[in-house]
Formats: C-alpha cells, sequence, structure tokens
C-alpha cells in the first residue's frame, strides 16, 4: 500500500473516531478560522459592521417593491398575471397603494405606499415601510451581477458584451453575489477582503476575527489582511449561554478529563496529524487549541457580562420562532460586547462583517397561496420584523450610525406567473438598513412589463428605466460591485483599493461602455452609488 493510500486510510479512520465521539458539529466550522489568529491589517479608526442578509433561493423582490398605483401599477398587474385573488390563484400582484383593485377578504391587502403612492411596499412589510419613512431605508431597484453595463441589444450577437456565467444558477449566482467579480472559482469574498483590509490585528481582539458568520461557512467572508494572510469566518451559534461553539470535551488543556475525553483527544490529534504533515502538526494543534481557548475564555464569558435586561437582550415580543430574529439578535449581542467599554470586554473589535442567512425564496410553487401571511408573504414578514428589531437594538445601544445591515440574494425572479409560482430571473430588489443610510431610492425602478426594449417598447412603459426579456427577467441597471464598493468605502476602504476587491469596478465608472450613450439604461456611471451612504 502507497504512503498516501495509508495517509488517506488514517486521515478518514480519525475523522470517523472523531464524529463518533461528538463535538464534529463544534470543530469543523472553527477549523476553517485557524489561520484568523495570525491576520493583520492597517486599522480603521472607530467602529463600524455590516451585516449581510443573504435571502437565500432568488427573492421575487417585484413584490416587495412594487408601482404603487396608477398606468405603472397596471403595467404591473397584468405583467404579473392579475391580482392573486380566490378567483384567480395564479396571479401574482398584489392591490396598488391606494388600494385599487383590492376586494375584502378574497385578495391580500392593498400595498404600502411610499413617495405619495409612487411605490409600494409589501403589505406584510409595515416595519420595513417605516423605517423607510425615517430616512433609515433604501432601496436599491433592479440590481445584480454584471461584468460591465449591458443592453438588450449588446445581450448576444457580434457585438455582444461580456455577462455573468451561468446565470439563473442558484450556487453560480451566489458565488458572484458574494465575490463580486465573474469569476466562479474564487475563494475569497469582497465581505472578507474589506475587512482584512480596515480591522484591527486579530491579536488586539484576543484572537476574534472581524469577519463572523451565523449561518455557515460562506466564501463571502472569506479574504487575506494587507499581509496576505488567510482570513476565514468565526461561526456563532445563536445559544445565550454558549454563543461560541467549545471543544471542552476533547480536553485540551486538560479541562475535566476523562476517559471519553482521553479518547476524542487521541483521535483528534491522529486527524491532525494525518491532515497536516510535519511541521505543521502541532502549530495547527496550537491553534485549534487557541480557538477553542477563544470560545471557552473570551466570547462566551464576554458574552456573559450583558446585563439581562439590556436592549441586545430584549425578549422575541412576538417573534418567537423567528431563526433570522435569533441570528441578528445574536450579532447585537457580539456588537456589544465589541463596544462597550463598560462591559470586561476583551475584543474592543474597531471593523466587523456579519453573515447571516434565511431560506426558503425559491418560489416555483405556492408563492402565494392565501391572502394571509404565508408562502412568499410569510417569508417577508419575517424578514421585516427581524431587520426592524435589530435596528431598533443599535438605536438603543447607540450603534445605529455604525451598523449598516443589506440584503442580498443570487437573482430575481420572472414577472410573469408560471401558473403557481415564479421562476429565475436576473435583476431584482435589493435594501440597506442602518443610521448612515440615506432613505430613498438608488438606481432605475423599471416598468414592470413583459418584453420590454429600447427598441420595442411596451405601450405605456419607460424602456429607458430598464429593459427585460419575454417573461420579464430585467437586465441589471446597477452592479453588485457598486453596492459592495459603496460599503467597502463607508467601512474605510481607499478608493484606490478598490479594483484588488472589485476587479470589475472600473468598468461602471469608465471604459467604452460606461455612459449613457451606450449604455442608456445604466443607473450610475460610478465606482460608487451616489448618496445611498453618509461619509462617502
Amino acid at each position: 500500500m502507497s504512503r498516501n493510500a495509508s495517509s488517506r486510510r488514517n486521515f478518514l479512520r480519525a475523522s470517523c473516531g472523531v464524529l463518533a465521539c461528538g463535538g464534529a458539529q463544534a470543530l469543523f466550522p472553527q477549523l476553517g478560522l485557524i489561520p484568523s489568529a495570525l491576520a493583520q491589517s492597517v486599522p480603521a479608526t472607530g467602529y463600524k459592521a455590516l451585516v449581510c442578509l443573504y435571502l437565500a433561493g432568488g427573492n421575487d423582490s417585484w413584490n416587495l417593491l412594487m408601482p404603487g398605483g396608477g398606468n405603472a401599477w397596471n403595467l404591473y398587474r397584468d405583467a404579473r398575471n392579475g391580482v392573486y385573488a380566490t378567483g384567480n390563484t395564479s396571479g401574482l400582484a398584489l392591490p396598488a397603494a391606494n388600494g385599487t383593485g383590492f376586494i375584502a377578504n378574497q385578495t391580500t391587502p392593498a400595498a404600502i405606499g411610499i413617495n405619495g403612492n409612487a411605490y409600494g411596499v409589501n403589505p406584510f412589510c409595515p416595519e420595513l415601510a417605516q423605517l423607510y419613512n425615517e430616512g433609515r431605508l433604501a432601496f436599491l431597484p433592479n440590481i445584480g451581477s454584471l461584468v460591465e453595463p449591458i443592453t438588450r441589444a449588446t445581450y448576444s450577437g457580434s457585438g455582444a458584451r461580456r455577462r455573468p456565467p451561468q446565470l439563473y444558477s442558484h450556487n453560480d449566482q451566489t458565488s458572484l453575489w458574494h465575490t463580486g467579480g465573474n469569476n466562479l472559482q474564487a475563494t475569497r469574498g469582497w465581505g472578507g477582503m474589506v475587512a482584512g483590509r480596515t480591522s484591527k490585528l486579530a491579536s488586539e481582539m484576543s484572537g476574534l476575527p472581524p469577519v463572523i458568520t451565523l449561518s455557515g461557512q460562506t466564501r463571502f467572508l472569506n479574504g487575506t489582511s494587507t499581509i496576505s494572510t488567510p482570513l476565514f469566518p468565526f461561526t456563532l451559534s445563536t445559544s445565550s449561554t454558549s454563543p461560541a461553539a467549545s471543544l471542552i470535551e476533547y480536553g485540551i488543556s486538560n479541562r475535566n478529563a476523562n476517559q471519553f475525553q482521553t479518547a476524542r483527544q487521541s483521535y483528534l490529534d491522529e486527524l491532525l496529524e494525518a491532515a497536516s504533515p510535519q511541521p505543521f502538526t502541532d502549530e495547527y494543534r496550537s491553534l485549534v487549541t487557541r480557538s477553542i481557548e477563544l470560545a471557552n475564555d473570551v466570547i462566551n464569558p464576554a458574552f456573559a457580562t450583558i446585563a439581562t435586561d439590556d436592549p441586545v437582550n430584549a425578549p422575541f415580543n412576538g417573534l418567537s420562532g423567528n431563526n433570522l430574529y435569533s441570528q441578528l439578535r445574536q450579532i447585537a449581542r457580539m456588537i456589544k460586547v465589541s463596544t462597550d467599554a463598560s462591559l470586561a470586554n476583551p475584543i474592543n473589535a474597531n471593523r466587523q462583517v456579519f453573515f447571516v442567512s434565511i431560506g426558503g425564496w425559491d418560489t416555483h410553487d405556492n408563492q402565494i397561496s392565501s391572502i394571509g401571511a404565508t408562502g412568499h408573504h410569510g417569508r417577508l414578514q419575517v424578514v421585516s420584523q427581524a431587520v426592524n428589531a435589530f435596528f431598533r437594538s443599535m438605536q438603543a445601544i447607540g450603534q445605529a450610525n455604525n451598523v449598516t445591515l443589506f440584503s442580498a440574494s443570487e437573482f430575481g425572479r420572472t414577472i410573469n406567473s408560471n401558473g403557481n409560482g415564479s421562476d429565475h430571473a436576473w435583476g431584482g430588489v435589493q435594501f440597506a438598513v442602518g443610521g448612515a443610510v440615506n432613505g430613498g431610492i438608488y438606481g432605475r425602478y423599471p416598468s414592470i412589463a413583459l418584453n420590454n426594449s429600447l427598441t420595442n417598447p411596451v405601450a405605456g412603459s419607460d424602456p429607458t428605466q430598464g429593459e427585460c426579456f419575454s417573461r420579464g427577467q430585467f437586465l441589471p441597471t446597477t452592479a453588485v460591485d457598486q453596492l459592495g464598493a459603496t460599503l467597502a468605502r463607508w467601512m474605510g476602504v481607499a478608493d484606490s483599493d478598490l479594483p484588488s476587491i472589485f476587479a470589475n469596478i472600473d468598468n461602471f465608472a469608465s471604459g467604452p461602455y460606461a455612459n449613457a450613450a451606450a449604455t442608456p439604461t445604466f443607473a450610475h456611471f460610478s465606482r460608487t452609488i451616489p448618496g445611498l451612504m453618509n461619509g462617502i
């Protein structure tokens, strides 16, 4: 038997031993952060944090923000197969903000009007509408992955421009949202790269990396410091008492050792030996130990110092069972122990990037299944309530101006109905919330009409606001890179450093297609989205 085969056998045997002994769920997510204990970067001043809220599956965001009324709503209604009602269950449209078309107990409630009913917010999202009216929420219509500005005329054919690979693919478009480019093989995400360029040394934060996930490992948080040291996310759970996963049951540091812990420790040592040949084994073992001690000696004790009646420990107040709120509440606690000097606080962070996610957005079936908060409506209600609760907790602890939450989803969905739901498309609506966010609509909200184009406009529409294909698959008029670059600048990344994170950013600011004559539908010919964030 070859040495490689023998090593592989030993590796698998040790892995099975670890699994059999328990605690693997705590071990493997944290192995990714091991190198982060050595991460270094040039720190920015003060404290700021980004929170990426990922809506996994492709949110039908044209029913989050829709036309409020008038002819724009009529086009929307017709394109969405009519208003959903007991007699039209294939319809995806919602009643207009002024109530036009609303039939009590037969259709969903009318949309909530904003901007004088120019737009309507989904009726199950009153909290998001309120945040918008307070000037703390911004909508970004028709945003999506792009390589460079594009129109229907330049989508294909001899003069075609570059476009993202594997459009309409969940996995591939998720990767492009997370990495800010068009390379599906990229392993570093723009959230991790932003954190790596602005955060203090991990050693100044008791070894805690500035990238933290509550929803599993994600490429979005992978990055490097300014000295090219790998940066990987730390995993938190939603537990109130032990938010950081621990391997105390492995007997590391001789804590409460017993015969089972001794066996677990033996298997762990063998696993490390098989996975990492000398001279790395000892260093990996040491780093694993330090990662575990970070949980046992820093994170969990720090959370325990938060007063029971602190706003970040607020009860669910009707949000029981809202897993997204559980994730966001844990982020609020981490922000508290990272910034509040009155606590016995060993973290003292200056920059943090968080990741949370919620699924259920791949609504090919039963998108609207009743007039109540079910299906897509129910998902949006969960988001609206959780985001509002998180923002209010940031206000209560004085961090609202320093924390920005933004939504993301791999793509929008088709405007017309497939009979029971909607299918994969391209551009969609996202939002950003925070004290530093200037509320409003940023970008171009298109006429919601099928098969609209500059060369063959739909009657009564304005195709210069955005074009789409036959089922309403909108070509984005704002790039993911532009949103990412805007938030990166707010976090403290130098403008000159943006191309090292977003390789395509200058395709939208300069070059042959970054002008109204070449791409008349594109919203902002600039690296960042003008006016979205204070201070940039």
